[in-house]
């Protein structure tokens, strides 16, 4: 641990006397290279997440109408089988 520490601090340092040499514009450059990066990867943060909502609206509509359909076929199962149970309960009967 000792080691990393020292080369960081010896990285550090080189660092700050390197950037002493380059022009200031040259610094303002490149953050402005930056920002203007960080704010196109905003940007297409807000879109991608505007997407999934819609997208998940999208799916709750489908699996609505999925479980809608799921219940129609369910009451005409539960109705056929009654209505079979009646009449074998009817023949039996006679």
């Amino acid at each position: 641990m000792n080691t990393i520490a020292i080369h960081l601090a010896v990285a550090t340092t080189l660092t700050a006397c390197h950037l002493s040499h380059v022009p200031a514009a040259a610094i303002r450059a490149a953050v402005q290279g930056a920002e203007s990066m960080t704010a196109l990867f905003l940007f297409v943060a807000i879109i991608l997440i505007a997407v999934m909502a819609c997208a998940a609206i999208v799916l709750a509509a489908l699996l609505a109408e999925l479980l809608r359909a799921t219940l129609k076929v369910t009451y005409a199962l539960v109705t056929v089988v009654t209505v079979i149970a009646a009449l074998v309960a009817m023949i039996l009967h006679h």
